[in-house]
């Protein structure tokens, strides 16, 4: 049998596809020792449960369909605007165990979210440093019209000093409450049909198919490149798994 190139597969959630440059598909099962008086022989036994299936999916960002450049990223914090070397955002919610019987996987619903930003940037001259533990207006830019916006609380920061470069100024810290996203793509929490499809067929395709909700993104940029995003997904309930066939 013939081996199927990356180069053919594709990703469907909700019927849309979603480009990617690496995808990874996990399914490991909740075991449990059935070792009783009636084993045979001197090894245990155990037997899976319940499955968690998990796929994430990381390459270009895209949210209009065109790849996004870093080098027009800024963060502004209480009205001082900063450039960036390199900067990135997560979201990533109280994950809810709604699993009930009826099923072999696990049943995810998601509560409140958590969002975090970390910031790299150059210590500038005359440049006022972010306040600390302080509940501010922000917006993080990664390009013209890609935002997300709400009050930030910076938590730690970091300054490093290398003697043949400039001093770097390191910041992370916590979005508080609702944030307002523009043009960002995917939404934790959304559900729908997702398919693993590795490769089409002319009768059937070689895939994976369920119903996947999106647990957590994590949006990531350098200035020198294009912005990426990692979405990492789970199967809610069962999963098919189609064989390809062409006759």
């Amino acid at each position: 049998m013939a081996n199927i190139k990356g180069k053919v597969s594709k990703v469907e959630f909700d019927s849309n596809e979603i480009c990617f440059q690496n995808a990874d598909y996990d399914e490991s099962w909740e075991i449990e020792d059935v070792t009783d008086s009636c084993t045979s022989g001197d090894g245990e036994e155990s037997e899976g449960i319940i499955a968690e299936r998990v796929v994430e999916l990381s390459g270009n960002f895209k949210p209009s369909g065109s790849r996004v450049k870093g080098k027009d990223m800024t963060f502004t914090l209480n009205g001082v605007e900063y450039k960036i070397m390199d900067m990135n955002f997560e979201e990533s919610p109280v994950e809810i165990d709604v699993g009930e019987s009826g099923t072999d996987g696990t049943q995810t619903e998601i509560g409140f979210i958590n969002r975090k930003s970390s910031i790299n940037m150059l210590m500038k001259k005359g440049v006022a440093p972010p306040s600390r533990n302080l509940s501010e207006a922000a917006t993080q830019l990664f390009a013209t019209g890609i935002s997300v916006a709400g009050n930030f609380r910076v938590e730690s920061i970091k300054k490093g000093i290398q003697v043949k470069e400039a001093v770097k100024y390191d910041f992370n810290g916590t979005w508080q409450g609702g944030v307002t996203k523009l043009s960002m793509g995917l939404n934790v929490g959304d559900s729908g049909s997702l398919k693993i499809i590795y490769e089409e067929g002319t009768v059937s395709n070689q895939e994976d198919v369920g119903t996947g909700i999106l647990v957590s993104i994590t949006i990531s940029a350098n200035w020198k490149g294009f912005v990426k995003v990692t979405y990492r997904f789970k199967f809610n309930g069962d999963v098919t798994e189609n064989e390809h066939s062409d006759t």
